[in-house]
């Protein structure tokens, strides 16, 4: 924004609106608050993530709702919706997960993002299909909407898929894309150090 000129602290009351929202899904985000939707860390210097990224404070049922409803409104290609969802809460489902990978950060929830690779729609000038992009938008609005309560959330990619598939008995036919624990940040986390190191609009856009 600042290679464009544009200063959003200025213009408070006429900024764009929406972040991800496509055809009336999702909800309002605006520009100025975009940097506020990030994941957090601990500022310890541990080789490991510390325990306590998120207070072991149990999530209320009406935030975790909001949060599935976030991803539910999500757009897909051809609104096929292939996204699957299983939300891990119970001791035993935490337990399993926690052993996996240490990037469940002690939360009380962690949300597995799965999605459909039969039901996703496929390109057929490219023969890709759209299952990875469909749930990269379900989780984008998951956080967001997590933000938005107050609640604090990583998209975690550091774990091993086929494990984590057999532990939870996730079907052949569901391709598993992230983890997203949700939890209340700690007093001591803020954001990564390289969250703010961003390439100019020279390096990543191309006016033609």
């Amino acid at each position: 924004m600042a290679a464009a000129a544009y200063d959003p602290e200025a213009d408070l009351d006429n900024t764009p609106d929406s972040v991800f929202c496509s055809h009336g899904a999702g909800f309002t985000v605006k520009w100025h608050q975009v940097k506020d939707y990030m994941h957090i860390t601990s500022g310890r210097k541990e080789e490991k993530p510390p325990e306590l990224i998120t207070r072991n404070i149990r999530l209320e049922d009406r935030e975790l709702e909001k949060i599935l409803a976030a991803g539910a409104t999500a757009p897909t290609a051809k609104n096929l919706q292939p996204q699957r969802i299983y939300v891990l809460e119970s001791p035993e489902a935490l337990e399993k997960i926690r052993g996996i990978t240490r990037c469940a950060f002690n939360a009380p929830v962690v949300v597995l993002v799965c999605g459909n690779k039969e039901t996703a729609w496929v390109n057929p000038f490219n023969d890709r299909s759209s299952n990875e992009m469909d749930c990269s938008i379900v989780t984008t609005q998951m956080m967001l909407q997590a933000q938005e309560l107050g609640l604090g959330t990583c998209w975690v990619c550091w774990f091993d898929v086929e494990q984590t598939k057999q532990a939870f008995q996730i079907p052949e036919n569901q391709e598993l894309f992230a983890l997203l624990p949700l939890g209340y940040p700690a007093e001591e986390s803020k954001p990564a150090a390289m969250h703010d190191s961003r390439k100019s609009l020279d390096e990543t856009v191309v006016r033609l």
